[in-house]
Protein backbone atom coordinates (compact mmCIF):
# COMPACT_ATOMS: atom_id res chain seq x y z
CA UNK A 1 0.00 0.00 0.00
CA UNK A 2 0.81 3.15 -0.88
CA UNK A 3 -0.52 6.56 0.34
CA UNK A 4 -1.01 9.23 -2.83
CA UNK A 5 -2.83 11.67 -1.07
CA UNK A 6 -4.12 12.81 2.10
CA UNK A 7 -7.11 15.59 3.30
CA UNK A 8 -8.57 16.96 5.93
CA UNK A 9 -12.38 16.37 5.28
CA UNK A 10 -13.50 18.26 8.45
CA UNK A 11 -11.95 20.04 11.82
CA UNK A 12 -13.39 20.49 15.06
CA UNK A 13 -11.70 21.59 18.07
CA UNK A 14 -10.77 17.86 19.35
CA UNK A 15 -11.44 15.46 16.25
CA UNK A 16 -10.10 15.56 12.24
CA UNK A 17 -12.17 13.43 9.87
CA UNK A 18 -9.39 12.27 6.95
CA UNK A 19 -9.24 10.86 3.93
CA UNK A 20 -6.46 9.03 2.03
CA UNK A 21 -6.25 7.42 -1.24
CA UNK A 22 -3.60 4.94 -1.26
CA UNK A 23 -3.08 2.36 -4.29
CA UNK A 24 -2.81 -1.44 -4.17
CA UNK A 25 -0.95 -2.68 -7.36
CA UNK A 26 -3.13 -0.88 -10.14
CA UNK A 27 -6.04 -0.15 -7.86
CA UNK A 28 -6.77 2.98 -5.88
CA UNK A 29 -9.06 3.06 -2.55
CA UNK A 30 -10.15 5.83 -0.65
CA UNK A 31 -10.22 5.56 3.58
CA UNK A 32 -11.84 8.00 5.68
CA UNK A 33 -10.48 7.41 9.27
CA UNK A 34 -10.89 9.70 12.72
CA UNK A 35 -7.97 11.54 14.16
CA UNK A 36 -7.65 13.08 17.51
CA UNK A 37 -6.18 16.50 17.97
CA UNK A 38 -4.75 16.34 21.22
CA UNK A 39 -2.69 13.68 20.73
CA UNK A 40 -3.69 9.83 18.96
CA UNK A 41 -1.70 8.14 21.89
CA UNK A 42 -3.64 6.99 25.17
CA UNK A 43 -3.67 5.08 28.70
CA UNK A 44 -5.98 2.45 29.88
CA UNK A 45 -4.83 1.64 33.38
CA UNK A 46 -5.62 -1.45 35.01
CA UNK A 47 -4.69 -1.15 39.09
CA UNK A 48 -4.95 -3.07 42.26
CA UNK A 49 -5.57 -2.07 45.64
CA UNK A 50 -3.69 -2.98 48.48
CA UNK A 51 -6.10 -5.87 49.30
CA UNK A 52 -5.82 -6.88 45.75
CA UNK A 53 -9.37 -5.42 44.25
CA UNK A 54 -9.54 -4.11 41.29
CA UNK A 55 -10.21 -0.46 40.48
CA UNK A 56 -13.05 0.06 38.43
CA UNK A 57 -14.96 3.06 36.73
CA UNK A 58 -17.94 3.41 35.12
CA UNK A 59 -18.01 6.46 32.81
CA UNK A 60 -20.95 8.26 30.88
CA UNK A 61 -19.81 8.23 27.03
CA UNK A 62 -21.83 10.86 24.71
CA UNK A 63 -20.73 8.69 21.79
CA UNK A 64 -22.62 5.68 23.03
CA UNK A 65 -25.16 7.54 25.05
CA UNK A 66 -25.03 5.38 28.41
CA UNK A 67 -22.32 4.51 30.42
CA UNK A 68 -19.18 2.32 29.68
CA UNK A 69 -17.41 0.23 33.03
CA UNK A 70 -13.82 0.07 32.71
CA UNK A 71 -10.79 1.62 33.81
CA UNK A 72 -9.23 4.87 34.18
CA UNK A 73 -8.05 5.93 31.16
CA UNK A 74 -6.82 9.37 28.94
CA UNK A 75 -4.87 11.17 26.44
CA UNK A 76 -0.87 11.40 26.51
CA UNK A 77 -0.49 14.88 26.81
CA UNK A 78 2.60 16.37 24.75
CA UNK A 79 5.57 15.28 26.27
CA UNK A 80 4.40 13.39 28.65
CA UNK A 81 5.25 9.50 29.08
CA UNK A 82 3.03 6.75 29.46
CA UNK A 83 4.02 5.98 33.14
CA UNK A 84 3.38 9.86 33.24
CA UNK A 85 0.48 9.70 31.83
CA UNK A 86 -0.80 7.03 33.98
CA UNK A 87 -0.23 8.67 37.47
CA UNK A 88 -2.24 11.50 36.05
CA UNK A 89 -5.09 10.12 34.85
CA UNK A 90 -5.46 7.70 37.70
CA UNK A 91 -5.36 10.99 40.33
CA UNK A 92 -7.43 12.89 38.03
CA UNK A 93 -10.08 10.27 37.83
CA UNK A 94 -9.67 8.34 40.83
CA UNK A 95 -8.25 9.96 43.23
CA UNK A 96 -6.19 7.69 44.07
CA UNK A 97 -2.41 7.08 43.62
CA UNK A 98 -0.81 4.68 41.37
CA UNK A 99 2.22 3.64 43.32
CA UNK A 100 3.72 0.98 41.85
CA UNK A 101 3.43 0.30 37.63
CA UNK A 102 4.01 -3.64 36.97
CA UNK A 103 4.04 -3.54 33.27
CA UNK A 104 3.12 -1.07 30.49
CA UNK A 105 2.25 -1.99 27.01
CA UNK A 106 3.27 -1.08 24.01
CA UNK A 107 0.57 1.28 21.83
CA UNK A 108 -1.91 -0.85 20.21
CA UNK A 109 -4.21 -0.36 18.29
CA UNK A 110 -8.12 0.37 19.34
CA UNK A 111 -10.29 0.11 16.02
CA UNK A 112 -7.71 0.87 13.20
CA UNK A 113 -10.46 0.93 10.84
CA UNK A 114 -11.64 4.27 12.35
CA UNK A 115 -9.00 5.61 14.04
CA UNK A 116 -5.20 6.32 14.48
CA UNK A 117 -5.28 5.91 17.76
CA UNK A 118 -3.53 3.98 19.74
CA UNK A 119 -3.37 2.57 23.51
CA UNK A 120 -1.11 1.69 25.93
CA UNK A 121 -2.10 -0.72 29.12
CA UNK A 122 -0.14 0.08 31.94
CA UNK A 123 -0.77 -2.38 34.74
CA UNK A 124 -0.23 -1.43 38.97
CA UNK A 125 -0.74 -0.61 42.36
CA UNK A 126 -2.86 2.00 43.88
CA UNK A 127 -3.57 3.07 47.38
CA UNK A 128 -5.56 6.05 48.74
CA UNK A 129 -9.12 6.81 49.18
CA UNK A 130 -11.49 7.26 45.77
CA UNK A 131 -12.51 11.11 45.60
CA UNK A 132 -13.81 12.86 42.53
CA UNK A 133 -12.36 15.98 43.57
CA UNK A 134 -9.68 16.07 40.63
CA UNK A 135 -12.64 15.22 37.55
CA UNK A 136 -12.58 17.86 34.41
CA UNK A 137 -16.32 19.16 34.99
CA UNK A 138 -17.16 17.40 31.57
CA UNK A 139 -17.09 13.87 33.12
CA UNK A 140 -19.31 11.76 34.85
CA UNK A 141 -17.05 9.29 36.90
CA UNK A 142 -18.05 6.75 39.52
CA UNK A 143 -14.97 4.56 40.88
CA UNK A 144 -15.54 1.12 42.42
CA UNK A 145 -12.93 -0.96 44.21
CA UNK A 146 -13.91 -5.00 43.37
CA UNK A 147 -13.19 -8.18 44.63
CA UNK A 148 -12.99 -10.57 42.44
CA UNK A 149 -17.01 -11.87 43.13
CA UNK A 150 -18.24 -8.45 42.18
CA UNK A 151 -16.59 -8.28 38.78
CA UNK A 152 -17.81 -11.68 38.30
CA UNK A 153 -21.41 -10.34 38.69
CA UNK A 154 -20.85 -7.73 37.08
CA UNK A 155 -19.65 -9.13 33.98
CA UNK A 156 -23.31 -10.99 34.11
CA UNK A 157 -25.04 -8.00 33.61
CA UNK A 158 -26.12 -6.68 29.70
CA UNK A 159 -24.07 -3.45 30.95
CA UNK A 160 -21.47 -1.84 27.84
CA UNK A 161 -17.86 -2.87 28.97
CA UNK A 162 -14.64 -1.40 27.34
CA UNK A 163 -13.08 -4.35 25.31
CA UNK A 164 -9.64 -3.59 27.38
CA UNK A 165 -10.92 -3.68 30.33
CA UNK A 166 -13.41 -6.82 29.74
CA UNK A 167 -10.60 -9.51 29.11
CA UNK A 168 -8.86 -8.19 32.71
CA UNK A 169 -11.72 -8.00 34.19
CA UNK A 170 -12.63 -11.31 32.96
CA UNK A 171 -9.18 -12.54 34.20
CA UNK A 172 -9.41 -11.13 37.43
CA UNK A 173 -12.51 -12.55 38.09
CA UNK A 174 -11.55 -16.00 37.42
CA UNK A 175 -7.97 -15.48 39.09
CA UNK A 176 -7.60 -12.88 41.22
CA UNK A 177 -4.85 -11.08 38.84
CA UNK A 178 -4.71 -8.52 36.56
CA UNK A 179 -1.59 -9.89 34.92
Amino acid sequence: MKIHKETTLCSTPFLTIKERVVSHGANEYVWQYVSRKLGEKSVCIAAMDLYNRLVVTCEYRPSINCNEWGFPAGLVDNGETSRETAIREMREETGLELINIRLISPFACNSAGLTDEMTAMVFGDVRGQISSEYLDEHEEITTFIMEPEEVAELLTNNYVFSAKAWIVMERFSRTGEIL
